[in-house]
């Protein structure tokens, strides 16, 4: 048996880490209960717990903070670049693998896997911080160092890290989440979501964060440009209305479809369950992502998942996910996008798209399958590598 543990990924400000965390748990959970057991890794705590219940970690291991930052500690962490104290507790418990977005320092006894999502610092600058940029850096670099593996979530993030550190691009290896799909989602008729949220039957959804690079200005622009051709669409919106690097922007999304007159149009709703997500996109007509930047599109593999017809920003990680029947549009025409807005709009009546369904349903567990097969190959490989040295 294979006994992993897991760092902490996200949390209220990233709501995509505590999302991949839970689907990547019970996907592993699929396994031959002989080959891997899983634990989280965190500081104790309740906020742990809190995170431990919300990604259904059946097994913790929670370390004492006050221990952890002793003076012995840190010396060691500093001057001989191990975390001893943190080995020892995960030898103690069996554990010869650690996966997380941070791997600092040096495990001889352990393997490691290094999550890096994204290189969005170094595509989108203007979005971050000068200290931002530099710590996200010294971060990433760091941990390609020490980890045993690098783990990313498409061949778009590969080609970025080959480019931010040649080095160590042996290391890297594609992971694509897969996202699970409760077959009890399709037990009725979506159209009850729409009274639950006060919506309209016949709607787009846009279940991207309020963040500046998820890009919802063009699509209340392309709405707009709709309404201003009598084609008066409805977009709901679901996600966290914070962007903790840009506190202004949601307000003056707000300011804006105030100005041009389409409140009616755009229904936000906010943070909702994943059940409700999931049956928000059956319910819709098509999902909308626009974002500027991605490493793995969650949105288009949830909407995949159900399946559902996407509109996609003409990004390089959207073509690589190629879902079905998506169209693509220019992130910054909002011209563009209207247009295949209209068509979407005009061809396609609310509620189930019965094929793209079947095909999903289908599909799924071969997909889910190929997951965990890529997680368990990686975490051998892992293994291996370690025990060599």
């Amino acid at each position: 048996m294979i006994k992993i543990a897991f760092q902490m990924m996200g949390g209220a400000s990233w709501t995509f880490g505590p999302v991949y965390l839970k689907d990547l748990f019970n996907v592993l959970r699929r396994s031959d209960n002989e080959r891997l057991k899983l634990f989280l890794l965190a500081p104790d705590g309740q906020e742990s717990r809190d995170y431990a219940m919300s990604v259904s970690s059946d097994n913790n291991i929670f370390y004492n903070t006050r221990r952890y930052d002793s003076v012995k500690n840190r010396l060691e962490r500093r001057f001989l670049s191990r975390d001893l104290m943190t080995e020892k507790l995960l030898i103690e418990e069996g554990v010869s693998v650690l996966f997380g977005p941070v791997i600092p320092y040096r495990y001889i006894k352990v393997a490691t896997l290094s999550w890096i999502p994204d290189f969005q610092h170094v595509h989108l600058p203007d979005m971050f911080s000068d200290k931002e940029k530099t710590d996200r850096s010294k971060v990433f670099l760091r941990s390609a160092k020490n980890a045993t593996r690098i783990v990313v979530l498409s061949n778009a993030v590969k080609d970025d890290f080959k480019s931010f550190a040649p080095e160590y691009v042996d290391k890297v290896r594609v992971f694509r989440p897969v996202s699970l799909v409760p077959p009890s989602i399709y037990d009725r008729d979506p159209g009850w979501i729409t009274k639950k949220y006060d919506i309209p039957e016949k709607f787009f959804f846009l279940p991207n964060q309020f963040w500046k690079h998820k890009n919802h200005e063009i699509v209340f622009r392309a709405v707009r440009e709709l309404s201003e051709r009598r084609i008066n669409v409805t977009v709901v919106c679901a996600g966290n209305i914070r962007d903790y690097r840009n506190p202004v922007h949601f307000d003056d999304l707000c300011r804006r479809l105030s100005e041009w007159k389409i409140t009616d149009n755009v229904k936000i709703i906010g943070l909702v369950p994943k059940e409700d997500i999931l049956t928000l996109i059956r319910q819709s007509i098509c999902v909308i992502n626009p974002s500027l930047f991605e490493g793995f599109g969650n949105t288009v593999e949830e909407t995949r998942a159900v399946g559902k017809r996407l509109i996609l920003s003409d990004i390089p990680p959207h073509h690589e996910q190629n879902p079905p029947k998506a169209f693509y549009f220019d992130a910054h025409d909002s011209g563009d996008l209207s247009e295949k807005m209209a068509v979407v709009w005009r061809e396609s009546n609310p509620g189930p798209d019965l094929d793209l369904e079947k095909d999903a349903i289908r599909d799924l567990p071969g997909r889910v399958n190929a997951y965990l097969e890529t997680f368990v190959s990686i975490t051998k490989e892992a293994l291996e590598e370690m025990e060599k040295k």
